[in-house]
């Protein structure tokens, strides 16, 4: 399965950036691959996804994820994160690099480590810190949504038993305990971020809840959470839409076990 344009656009800046701010796209780096192929390999593309074809008006045909990529390098160009003045050069302008370092520090700090990052141990407790700041400032801000939900519907029993569940139990696999009108648990992990992607961390624990809980379980993605007009998108069963394909799970960690 195919990524949605905007998803590409962070990834293909940090790999840029790992190979030193300017590169052709088809340049092989020191693994033999060409930009399209690293972040083939970081979205875990499979052979049928490289295979899909566009065709151009003349009937000429072109891979699909790499007219999807040049896309995404398009919309980044016309952000000026990507300088276009060079033919056939996709370089990091000055706004690029500031935002693959806003990036690095603010995946550095949920635990996520993207390629050239550089962190001391000083500034990655400072990092880790804003992290948890960001962090329960969504949660704060799920809380309120959901207790104005509720109560404007005329439900003051039920705004009343909603909890910050993150602040006494974080092994809970969520954060907020709501309800639907209909007094229906609803069990909600806010992801919270200051820029805009609508992609996400989330643990092993939290993915066994989702999977457990179903339609209980939610995801609030709350992006742009430290301006004057964040937003909230909601997601039902994140398991299931996993399920039906319209999510795509990418690893950033694994557990190593030793074989017998």
């Amino acid at each position: 399965m195919l990524p949605k344009y905007k998803e590409i656009q962070d990834p293909l800046l940090a790999e840029i950036d790992r190979r030193g701010g300017e590169v052709r796209p088809s340049d092989s780096d020191d693994d033999g691959l060409s930009v399209y192929g690293s972040l083939a390999n970081y979205f875990s593309l499979t052979e049928s996804d490289l295979a899909e074809r566009v065709y151009e008006s003349n009937g000429t045909p072109r891979p699909k994820w790499e007219n999807m990529v040049r896309w995404a390098r398009n919309d980044l160009r016309k952000r000026g994160l990507i300088d276009g003045s060079r033919h056939g050069v996709w370089a990091l302008s000055e706004n690029g690099r500031l935002r693959v370092e806003s990036s690095k520090k603010e995946h550095a700090g949920r635990g996520v480590f993207l390629p050239g990052t550089e962190i001391t141990p000083e500034l990655l407790q400072e990092l880790q810190k804003k992290a948890s700041e960001i962090g329960e400032l969504g949660e704060l801000l799920v809380l309120e949504y959901e207790r104005a939900r509720i109560r404007k519907a005329d439900r003051e029993d039920l705004a009343g038993l909603i909890k910050h569940v993150a602040l006494t139990n974080t092994a809970a696999g969520y954060d907020v305990l709501s309800f639907t009108l209909a007094g229906n648990e609803k069990l909600i992990e806010v992801k919270s971020s200051t820029g805009t992607s609508g992609a996400f961390e989330i643990s092993s624990n939290e993915w066994g809840v989702a999977k457990q809980r179903r339609s209980d379980y939610w995801i609030y993605r709350v992006t742009q959470v430290e301006t004057q007009s964040p937003s909230i998108e909601m997601i039902q069963d994140p398991f299931g839409k996993f399920e039906e394909g319209v999510f795509m799970l990418v690893p950033t960690g694994f557990r190593v076990i030793p074989r017998e």
